[in-house]
């Protein structure tokens, strides 16, 4: 046989290529797979082929080197320089081509003649094996495609006049939140449909079973990134987004491209075209302040704020209120001050403001500088911590620093609080706050025994649906007696439409709001400029997360105020008034206000000029603490 060296030179070629190709798609894989399980990196560099395509790649190039000898042989032995050249290369390629469409002849291989044997069968047998897998590669690849195109056809052609639920990922959230969607869909009887994006089959249990639960409530899952899914152009329908991924700043980067991409779209820019963009940072508030959202309806998600005003209104913190010769008084005790605690804390200072009631607070973190870092985020917060000024809100929050839940020494110290009202733990670990809550439970029970005082009920918070739904009668010990803890903050709980999109708050926060901007219109001369302003104070609210924020805080507050029985005939007017500026000052300086000087309102630099005590307010100001 001629050439017989180049032959054997491309089979060693050709396997090398084969093999290196196979051990970088593995690599890829398991690339992906670890960039996949990290929460709250850098944002993943996005390699331009998957595994699957890199090792397709890879094979087409080991079939071009080991075919590409083949055309050496008689049939071409009469032809020279260019011409030579140029039929191998493309008759190389053909035949490339015929392997992936079962069309190639084993036959030609099975012609050749080598010198050794060793080399012949090696030949021989990795040829064979080229032969099969091109094949399989065609087929995967013909699964791949046809699944995008059937979930293409069945979200444009067979779903049509349904609204429309989009994730920009495949997570447990944004399945626990589109399970609630289907849920209230089939509830209402109005049929949607829900598309995730950015979706790959790959060879991880965890993604194997989240596709899984994605296809049986019927959803469609689209390789497509969030930006380019068609939105559909019916007016009649809704289309709700959420930007649900776990790196926050590629969410915040598509909200940008989408809210452009549908304001220049007369058929999307409405309220029936809605975004959720999942971000607790600073940054994505401001971006959403400054860019032009046209008539698009966007919201901001804070899981965190949310988990706050949701869990104090579902278990009041005033039932359990001791009563003393100053009142009822209320001891609350924090067990971790990560993000869940905080939002708590701030929500306990402002909501505490209650005619008749005291709020005491007690945290505790392995942190040594708690109170220095939430005086970073609200700095009069803890400046007028326990202010012995009557017109000031009062709260007294006690900081113990550098306590380990694992260590005795915070046993000892929450063995001296008496009269606790009501514990949370948020240690952000289901495992150690379940452990830390038995641990609570303990120490309280021995301070009943001890002090005679009563046992708290303890809330702690549990992100497993699993855990939760096994102590829905409640946690108990191996005699049926109940642990009193109260698990929250589950996933489905968290991530429900009701939670997430907060209509019932807004419309309760619209409601004061609007109140304040007819208070405020009072000053306008004719009837068609108080209603300037009123329409001005409407679009500010569903515009500005800022007023949404403040005057749900306002409503919230009213309505614990109302279920708890304190109105005008129980206190004074001018009562009601002076706690809801309290509450106000309260509110405000856990959203990091500070006072300003007279006249003075700055929101960049966070100062206003309105937190000074109810008395020394201008008449007209008073006026807009008419919440009754």
């Amino acid at each position: 046989m001629k050439n017989e060296v180049f032959f054997i030179v491309m089979l060693c070629v050709s396997m090398a290529i084969l093999i290196g190709s196979f051990a970088a798609s593995i690599c890829l894989s398991n690339s992906r797979k670890k960039r996949s399980r990290e929460r709250g990196g850098l944002r993943e560099y996005k390699f331009l082929l998957t595994s699957f395509q890199l090792f397709a790649v890879g094979f087409f190039i080991a079939a071009f080197c080991v075919f590409l000898p083949l055309w050496f042989s008689e049939d071409l032995s009469g032809e020279t320089g260019f011409t030579r050249f140029f039929s191998t290369v493309f008759l190389t390629f053909h035949r490339v081509f015929r392997l992936f469409s079962l069309d190639e002849d084993f036959s030609g291989v099975q012609g050749l003649a080598f010198s050794s044997a060793f080399w012949g069968n090696l030949y021989y047998c990795y040829t064979s094996v080229l032969f099969v897998i091109g094949p399989i590669l065609t087929m995967g690849f013909i699964l791949s495609f046809f699944k995008e195109v059937t979930a293409s056809f069945n979200y444009r052609i067979l779903k049509t006049k349904r609204d429309i639920y989009v994730f920009s990922e495949l997570n447990e959230k944004s399945l626990s939140l589109a399970q609630d969607v289907v849920l209230h869909s089939e509830k209402t009887k109005h049929k949607c449909v829900v598309v995730f994006a950015d979706v790959y089959e790959k060879n991880e249990e965890s993604n194997f079973e989240l596709i899984n639960k994605a296809k049986y409530i019927g959803a469609i899952c689209t390789k497509r990134d969030i930006t380019q899914i068609w939105l559909k152009f019916d007016r009649r329908i809704t289309r709700k987004i959420y930007l649900i991924g776990e790196n926050q700043d590629e969410n915040v980067q598509q909200v940008l491209a989408l809210i452009e991409t549908c304001r220049e779209d007369e058929r999307y820019n409405s309220g029936k075209t809605q975004i959720y963009l999942f971000s607790t940072t600073v940054e994505s508030e401001a971006l959403l302040n400054s860019v032009d959202c046209g008539k698009l309806k966007i919201r901001r998600v804070n899981e965190n704020y949310n988990f706050a005003i949701t869990t104090l209104r579902q278990y009041s913190i005033f039932e359990k209120a001791k009563e003393t010769d100053n009142g009822k008084e209320i001891n609350i005790l924090i067990v971790g001050m990560g993000a869940y605690g905080t939002e708590l804390l701030k929500a306990l200072c402002w909501m505490g403001q209650m005619p008749g009631y005291r709020l005491n607070v007690h945290i505790f973190d392995k942190e040594q500088n708690g109170k220095e870092k939430f005086q970073s985020v609200a700095p009069e917060l803890v400046k007028y911590n326990d202010s012995t000024e009557n017109e000031e809100p009062y709260y007294k929050v006690v900081f113990h620093d550098s306590v380990n839940v694992n260590e005795y020494a915070f046993q000892e110290e929450t063995s001296e609080l008496d009269d606790v009202s009501m514990a949370f733990v948020t240690l952000g670990d289901d495992e150690l706050n379940i452990e830390t809550a038995m641990k609570l439970r303990v120490q309280f029970g021995r301070n009943s025994k001890i002090k005679g005082t009563a046992v708290p009920p303890i809330l702690t918070v549990v992100y497993s649906h699993e855990k939760t739904d096994a102590t829905k009668n409640g946690l108990k010990n191996m005699e049926g007696q109940d642990y009193g803890i109260t698990f929250i903050g589950e996933i489905s709980s968290v991530y429900s439409l009701a939670n997430v999109e907060q209509e019932e708050l807004e419309n309760m926060g619209m409601t004061c709001h609007m109140h304040w901007a007819k208070i405020s219109a009072e000053s306008k001369n004719t009837e068609e400029l108080k209603e300037q302003k009123l329409n001005k104070e409407r679009d500010k609210f569903n515009r500005y997360e800022y007023y949404r924020r403040s005057s749900v805080a306002e409503a919230v507050y009213y309505d614990i105020r109302k279920s708890l029985g304190i109105a005008t005939p129980a206190v004074t007017e001018q009562t009601l008034q002076e706690f809801e500026h309290k509450r106000w000052m309260a509110y405000m300086r856990a959203e990091g206000y500070i006072g300003g000087t007279e006249g003075d309102r700055d929101d960049i630099a966070k100062t206003h000029c309105d937190l000074i005590h109810y008395s020394k307010l201008p008449d007209d100001e008073k006026k807009k603490d008419e919440n009754n």
